[in-house]
């Protein structure tokens, strides 16, 4: 389920109830109904479920960060089918957006005019709402000194803009297998 991105709707007893949510992780139940239970509202929660898992809702969200529109619109049109796709076009707009906007994984360009990557790292890290939002790099800047120092701020992951589809996908459902 983990693997997948599924969710299931548990019918449980009320004391077993308990003993389920002490060894299966929140974010793989969508919702608990104790018996008994009123049977439209579990048909009203099981439709939910199917609405929300179809139109994208439940998938985990990744913010984009580029300046370049074109590798924007690429890493959109590869991440679209399995993920919820944002994007900013700079530091500072990614910063204003994740103001009002909650977020599972940042992958962030290193090059960008006004502010870089490593600068908006830094701009998160200090900020108690976004200090704890995983961010990967991925980037066309490939010298020691540059990956030394986005290395040093520790993030999630280092990519380089010539990492195939494919190739970048795993790395993601990986990431997200390892980080539930």
């Amino acid at each position: 389920m983990e693997e997948s991105g599924n969710q299931m709707i548990l019918i449980c007893e009320k004391n077993d109830a308990v003993h389920i949510y002490d060894h299966i992780p929140n974010d793989l139940i969508f919702e608990t109904f104790v018996r008994p239970f009123d049977n439209e509202s579990y048909m009203r929660s099981v439709r939910s479920y199917f609405i929300k898992l179809g139109s994208g809702e439940l998938r985990k969200s990744i913010l984009v960060v580029d300046d370049d529109p074109n590798y924007l619109g690429l890493v959109r049109d590869w991440l679209k089918g399995s993920y919820k796709v944002s994007m900013a076009n700079s530091g500072l707009q990614a910063i204003k957006w994740l103001g009002k906007n909650k977020v599972d994984l940042i992958l962030l360009d290193h090059e960008m005019p006004v502010t870089s990557g490593p600068q908006v790292l830094e701009m998160l890290r200090s900020d108690l709402e976004t200090k704890d939002i995983p961010v990967m790099f991925l980037t066309g800047k490939s010298d020691k000194e540059s990956v030394m120092k986005v290395v040093a701020l520790r993030p999630e992951g280092y990519f380089l803009k010539t990492i195939s589809r494919e190739e970048l996908l795993k790395q993601l459902k990986d990431f997200f297998v390892m980080h539930k």
